[in-house]
């Protein structure tokens, strides 16, 4: 039975050895075959220079993942303009919060209503969340 660190530096070795073969530094077909000891002699990973490039790629393509191309503006507005922010983006104003979290701040803790509904999609306007804020930060706790 395999540790979750061998599970894990298995799973890093797969990825690397796709990311490689994506970008074009190909693994061979001698070399393919990786015996349990570890990487084969003439592995290409084991070249610091395309060791550096692929933790490189990794990390574009891990920090690629972890913000969705839909969260991202569509457009830059122009100065002045107050932008809407649907209730993913709200959630991820605050941290990524839950749903269930904007539900509740919603009911319970004074969160402003949407500023506009657009069938069953809530928008507030950048100024109303930040107003928001403000006033909780200003209020005394008990």
């Amino acid at each position: 039975m395999q540790t979750l660190a061998e599970l894990n530096r298995n799973r890093a070795e797969r990825r690397r050895a796709a990311a490689l073969a994506r970008h074009g530094i190909g693994i061979t077909e001698q070399n393919a075959e990786m015996p349990r000891g570890g990487p084969a002699p003439d592995d290409p990973t084991k070249d610091p220079a395309v060791r550096r490039r692929l933790d490189l790629l990794l990390e574009e393509q891990i920090v690629a993942a972890e913000v969705p191309s839909r969260l991202k503006p569509p457009v830059d507005l122009p100065p002045g303009v107050d932008p809407l922010l649907d209730s993913t983006r709200v959630r991820l104003y605050f941290g990524g919060i839950s749903e269930m979290s904007l539900h509740r701040w919603l009911a319970k803790r004074g969160f402003p209503q949407p500023d506009l509904r657009v069938g069953q999609r809530r928008f507030w306007r950048t100024s109303t969340v930040e107003a928001w804020i403000a006033r909780q930060i200003l209020r005394p706790t008990v």
